[in-house]
């Protein structure tokens, strides 16, 4: 249970300081551009539509993590509740147990065929209480799983996505310094 918050917590963290990388980088892209008047490879606009887009990227992924983290807390409420339902059935097992010789109901003596139908009908409800809890506690356990996974393919999709938006930030480097090398050899070529 541990486990999850951990990764949870580092995952937050991560996504922060990505989003301080980006936006040094954008800043980095912002001062190149107006570095090169009165020729512009990269419009101010499209800088911003950029930076504009990964930013609700970033921020519609910590929504979702927020509310995964959500999900989870609900998720372990429950789970305690049906432990502490689960050691009151327990004990309540154990006492109608421990009270198996007396053969007193109600305050009226009854005889030991009353009295142990009486005990057995206890444990078949115990029992059935037993199994609504495992039930529900496989079925939680089950979505918790389901949840896991979940956040693991969308971590596995932004990952993508960060190393998608890095090689086209590459790629657009590499044409600027291809549009700065032209522009230079005009230059050269004029003078």
């Amino acid at each position: 249970m541990k486990k999850p918050l951990l990764v949870l917590f580092l995952l937050c963290i991560s996504t922060i300081a990505f989003s301080q990388t980006l936006e040094q980088k954008w800043r980095t892209m912002l001062e190149k551009a107006e570095n090169y008047e009165p020729y512009k490879v990269i419009k101010k606009t499209e800088l911003a539509d950029f930076w504009k887009s990964t930013n609700d990227t970033i921020q519609r992924y910590q929504k979702e993590i927020k509310g995964q983290g959500a999900l989870i807390a609900n998720q372990k409420s429950e789970i305690t509740q049906l432990k502490a339902q689960t050691v009151e059935l327990t004990n309540t097992l154990s006492q109608n147990e421990s009270d198996k010789n007396s053969v007193s109901f109600l305050g009226i003596k009854a005889n030991k065929f009353a009295y142990l139908s009486t005990l057995m009908l206890l444990f078949v409800i115990a029992l059935f209480g037993i199994g609504v809890l495992y039930y529900m506690f496989i079925n939680s356990n089950s979505i918790a799983s389901q949840k896991v996974n979940a956040y693991q393919v969308l971590s596995k999709e932004f990952d993508e996505y960060k190393l998608g938006k890095i090689e086209m930030e590459r790629k657009l480097r590499r044409e600027l310094q291809t549009q700065v090398n032209k522009l230079e050899e005009l230059k050269k070529g004029n003078g």
